[in-house]
Formats: C-alpha cells, sequence, structure tokens
C-alpha cells in the first residue's frame, strides 16, 4: 500500500494506492486532520509533495515520508526548465501522471486550481515547460482587492454568455473568459504538436470540462496518479 500526500496551496489531496490502483481519495483542509488520517492509515510507502511550506512543514513533525517530492526527485523524462528549483512539485507530479497515463504521447497538462498551470511534455519524454495564469478564486480577489467597487463574487456553475448585474458580470467575464483562454492554449500547442493529449485536472476541472470543446481527457487525480508513479519508481515496489 502507499500514501500519497500533495499539500496545495489551499487544500491537502491524500490517497492510499495499491499498486497502480487508486483505492480512496481525500481533501482535508486542516493539519489536524491530515495528521489523523497518516494515523489511522494502513501503508508500507509514501511520498509527501507540497507547495505550502507552512502547511509541510508542521506534517513533517510528526510524520517522516519516504520520498519528500521536490524538483530534486529522480523522473523518467528530462526535464528542460531552465529554473528547476522554482518548478512547483504539483507541476512535476503532473507531468508524470500525464506520461504515466498516455507515454510516449504529447501531453498538454493543464491544473486549473488556484492558479491554472500548463505544462507540456513531449512524446520522447522532454519536459518543456508552461505557463502560470490565475485560477478562477485569484481572478475574483484580485477584482476586488484592486478596485474600489468591484464586489468578491463567489465561483460557481453558470452558463450565461454575460451578466446583467455587477456581480453576474464578474462571474461570465471570468467563467467565459478562463474558458476562451484555455481553448486558445490548447489551439496553439494543437498546431505545433501532432498527436496531442490534454489532461484536466484541479479543483476547478468539473468547472470547465463540460464548456471546453477541444477534445480533453478529464482525471481530477492526476497529481495523486503521478506521485504514486513516483514513488513506485524511486522506493523499487
Amino acid at each position: 500500500m502507499n500514501l500519497v500526500l500533495d499539500i496545495g496551496n489551499t487544500a491537502t489531496k491524500a490517497a492510499i494506492f495499491h499498486e497502480d490502483q487508486l483505492l480512496r481519495s481525500h481533501i482535508f483542509y486542516s493539519i489536524t486532520e491530515i495528521r489523523h488520517f497518516i494515523q489511522q492509515e494502513q501503508f508500507d510507502y509514501s511520498i509527501l509533495s507540497s507547495v505550502n511550506t507552512e502547511i509541510k512543514e508542521a506534517v513533517l513533525e510528526e510524520f517522516t515520508p519516504d520520498i519528500l517530492f521536490d524538483a530534486a526527485t529522480a523522473v523518467p523524462f528530462a526535464n528542460e526548465y531552465k529554473t528547476p528549483q522554482t518548478l512547483g512539485a504539483d507541476r512535476i507530479a503532473g507531468v508524470m501522471g500525464g506520461l504515466t497515463l498516455f507515454p510516449d504521447t504529447n501531453c498538454l497538462v493543464i491544473d486549473a486550481g488556484t492558479c491554472v498551470t500548463y505544462d507540456f511534455i513531449t512524446s520522447d519524454k522532454h519536459y518543456l515547460g508552461g505557463m502560470i495564469t490565475p485560477g478562477p478564486e485569484l481572478k475574483s480577489k484580485a477584482l476586488n482587492n484592486f478596485t474600489s467597487a468591484l464586489p468578491l463574487v463567489n465561483i460557481e456553475e453558470t452558463d450565461k454568455l454575460f451578466g446583467d448585474t455587477t456581480a453576474t458580470s464578474i462571474l461570465t467575464g471570468i467563467i467565459n473568459g478562463s474558458v476562451a483562454e484555455i481553448e486558445g492554449i490548447i489551439a496553439n500547442y494543437d498546431q505545433s504538436y501532432k498527436k496531442l493529449q490534454v489532461i484536466l485536472c484541479g479543483g476547478w476541472s468539473k468547472l470547465f470540462e463540460s464548456k471546453i470543446k477541444a477534445s480533453i481527457f478529464v482525471e481530477p487525480n492526476l497529481v495523486l496518479i503521478g506521485l504514486n508513479a513516483v514513488l513506485k519508481n524511486n522506493a523499487k515496489i
């Protein structure tokens, strides 16, 4: 059994794998919940990835994983990022997940979370880099924080093309603008790389998956799958 922990900016995903099979996964929003989960579960090997230093250090006070995943951890692809020390562990894990599900394929991994990240790996296993843009909540907070009159809007599902109030104008602008961004970036990659596989994951993937017209594969647990693959490769399971 493998324990996989992915500590994000706003939440922590935890999962138990048996070989390649994901048996169960959970989302936690507090350190207490994470610690309780670790204490209750039975596992043989473990891996922890984090982009949140504060929560990571708190968890490591009582738990030592077999692998503390970062840019220095061995992966079965060439990392051509110019500043690997600044590359988020979640982005590397997402690429590893794409490689695991679609080997020998050009993959564009889109992780729609606090930020929307785009990461590209070629069919011959070269990670070239990607893009980072604000996620829906960040856009809403920015509009509220950097203007004097615009309200803070909760992000929710909408099929409207336009808003008829300031709040709904912000909401439709964020949703439709994000979809247009994603579709435009997919189109650019599709023109440059043949046999492109696009994979969508992240907390906001459900918000976008039905709106994106391009052919995509949705896997909410892609980062967890990638981390489990890293653990298997490095722990010689």
